[in-house]
Protein backbone atom coordinates (compact mmCIF):
# COMPACT_ATOMS: atom_id res chain seq x y z
CA UNK A 1 0.00 0.00 0.00
CA UNK A 2 1.42 3.50 -0.91
CA UNK A 3 0.56 6.62 1.13
CA UNK A 4 -0.22 10.25 -0.60
CA UNK A 5 3.25 10.61 -2.05
CA UNK A 6 3.66 7.17 -3.59
CA UNK A 7 5.70 6.19 -0.71
CA UNK A 8 5.29 1.86 0.45
CA UNK A 9 4.17 1.73 3.60
CA UNK A 10 4.81 -0.84 6.36
CA UNK A 11 3.65 -1.76 10.00
CA UNK A 12 5.40 0.22 11.76
CA UNK A 13 5.92 3.55 9.93
CA UNK A 14 5.57 6.63 11.10
CA UNK A 15 2.65 8.70 9.11
CA UNK A 16 0.91 12.31 9.27
CA UNK A 17 -2.42 12.76 8.87
CA UNK A 18 -4.79 14.93 9.36
CA UNK A 19 -7.23 14.89 12.53
CA UNK A 20 -10.84 15.35 11.48
CA UNK A 21 -12.10 17.12 14.69
CA UNK A 22 -10.23 19.73 14.32
CA UNK A 23 -7.92 19.91 11.00
CA UNK A 24 -4.96 19.23 13.14
CA UNK A 25 -1.77 17.47 11.77
CA UNK A 26 -1.64 14.31 13.64
CA UNK A 27 1.95 11.83 14.10
CA UNK A 28 0.87 8.58 14.18
CA UNK A 29 2.16 4.52 13.46
CA UNK A 30 0.99 2.08 11.42
CA UNK A 31 -0.05 -0.57 13.33
CA UNK A 32 -1.80 -2.47 9.84
CA UNK A 33 -3.53 -2.31 7.49
CA UNK A 34 -7.55 -3.66 5.50
CA UNK A 35 -7.76 -3.98 2.41
CA UNK A 36 -8.61 -0.64 1.74
CA UNK A 37 -7.21 1.43 4.66
CA UNK A 38 -4.41 1.98 6.68
CA UNK A 39 -4.71 1.38 10.96
CA UNK A 40 -2.79 3.71 12.64
CA UNK A 41 -2.03 4.38 16.20
CA UNK A 42 -1.76 8.64 17.30
CA UNK A 43 1.98 8.61 19.10
CA UNK A 44 0.40 10.56 21.80
CA UNK A 45 -2.15 8.32 22.82
CA UNK A 46 -1.94 4.74 23.38
CA UNK A 47 -4.97 3.38 23.42
CA UNK A 48 -6.57 5.50 20.45
CA UNK A 49 -6.86 4.20 17.36
CA UNK A 50 -7.64 5.01 13.71
CA UNK A 51 -8.20 4.49 10.30
CA UNK A 52 -7.19 6.40 6.75
CA UNK A 53 -7.05 5.64 3.38
CA UNK A 54 -3.60 5.47 1.85
CA UNK A 55 -4.25 8.26 -0.03
CA UNK A 56 -5.04 10.85 3.21
CA UNK A 57 -1.10 10.05 5.10
CA UNK A 58 2.43 10.14 4.44
CA UNK A 59 5.23 8.66 5.50
CA UNK A 60 7.91 10.50 7.55
CA UNK A 61 11.25 10.26 8.84
CA UNK A 62 10.20 9.37 12.33
CA UNK A 63 14.43 10.03 13.33
CA UNK A 64 14.44 13.71 12.54
CA UNK A 65 10.53 14.08 14.01
CA UNK A 66 11.58 12.24 17.01
CA UNK A 67 14.84 14.25 17.72
CA UNK A 68 12.71 17.80 17.19
CA UNK A 69 9.70 16.82 19.59
CA UNK A 70 12.80 15.75 22.08
CA UNK A 71 14.54 18.90 22.10
CA UNK A 72 11.80 21.72 21.59
CA UNK A 73 9.09 20.86 24.33
CA UNK A 74 7.31 24.20 25.38
CA UNK A 75 4.50 24.71 27.29
CA UNK A 76 1.10 26.39 26.73
CA UNK A 77 2.60 29.63 26.11
CA UNK A 78 5.75 28.85 24.17
CA UNK A 79 7.98 28.60 27.35
CA UNK A 80 11.40 25.69 26.93
CA UNK A 81 11.02 22.87 29.14
CA UNK A 82 13.65 21.16 31.25
CA UNK A 83 13.91 18.20 32.86
CA UNK A 84 13.34 19.95 36.88
CA UNK A 85 11.27 22.99 35.93
CA UNK A 86 8.65 23.61 38.00
CA UNK A 87 5.05 23.88 35.84
CA UNK A 88 1.20 24.54 37.48
CA UNK A 89 -1.61 22.49 35.81
CA UNK A 90 -4.52 20.46 36.54
CA UNK A 91 -4.92 17.25 39.13
CA UNK A 92 -6.22 15.53 36.20
CA UNK A 93 -9.37 15.06 38.03
CA UNK A 94 -11.58 18.65 37.95
CA UNK A 95 -9.70 21.92 37.70
CA UNK A 96 -7.72 21.95 40.76
CA UNK A 97 -4.38 23.15 40.18
CA UNK A 98 -0.95 21.73 41.25
CA UNK A 99 2.59 22.28 40.95
CA UNK A 100 4.11 19.51 39.20
CA UNK A 101 8.21 18.82 38.97
CA UNK A 102 9.39 17.57 35.46
CA UNK A 103 11.13 14.08 35.53
CA UNK A 104 11.32 13.64 31.66
CA UNK A 105 10.37 14.65 28.38
CA UNK A 106 8.44 12.89 25.94
CA UNK A 107 7.18 13.55 22.61
CA UNK A 108 4.29 15.95 23.15
CA UNK A 109 4.44 14.89 27.07
CA UNK A 110 6.18 15.65 29.98
CA UNK A 111 6.27 13.26 32.97
CA UNK A 112 5.76 14.69 35.75
CA UNK A 113 5.94 13.99 40.18
CA UNK A 114 3.02 16.30 42.57
CA UNK A 115 5.47 18.65 44.75
CA UNK A 116 3.15 18.05 47.79
CA UNK A 117 3.16 14.09 47.52
CA UNK A 118 5.98 12.08 47.67
CA UNK A 119 4.16 8.95 46.79
CA UNK A 120 2.51 10.37 43.61
CA UNK A 121 3.28 8.01 41.04
CA UNK A 122 4.68 9.92 37.77
CA UNK A 123 2.29 10.97 35.67
CA UNK A 124 2.01 12.70 32.19
CA UNK A 125 0.86 15.62 31.08
CA UNK A 126 0.14 17.40 27.17
CA UNK A 127 3.23 19.88 27.14
CA UNK A 128 0.50 22.65 25.90
CA UNK A 129 -1.72 21.50 29.01
CA UNK A 130 1.33 23.09 31.65
CA UNK A 131 2.75 26.36 32.61
CA UNK A 132 5.98 26.92 33.72
CA UNK A 133 6.23 28.80 36.72
CA UNK A 134 9.43 30.33 38.49
CA UNK A 135 11.40 28.16 41.22
CA UNK A 136 10.93 31.85 43.03
CA UNK A 137 7.14 31.28 42.90
CA UNK A 138 7.27 28.07 43.97
CA UNK A 139 10.07 28.64 47.28
CA UNK A 140 7.03 31.23 48.19
CA UNK A 141 4.58 28.75 48.10
CA UNK A 142 6.02 26.15 49.76
CA UNK A 143 7.16 29.23 52.80
CA UNK A 144 3.67 30.20 52.95
CA UNK A 145 2.36 26.32 53.32
CA UNK A 146 4.80 25.92 56.38
CA UNK A 147 3.64 28.88 58.42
Amino acid sequence: MKDFLGQELEVGDHIASIESDNESPTLSVVTGFTPKKVRLRPIHDEEATGLRFPTQVFKIDATEMFAKLLYTAEDKIGQELEVGDYVFASDGSYIDPVLYTITELLPFKVRVKRLDNEHDCRNTRYNNDVLKVDPHFVTIHALKKTY
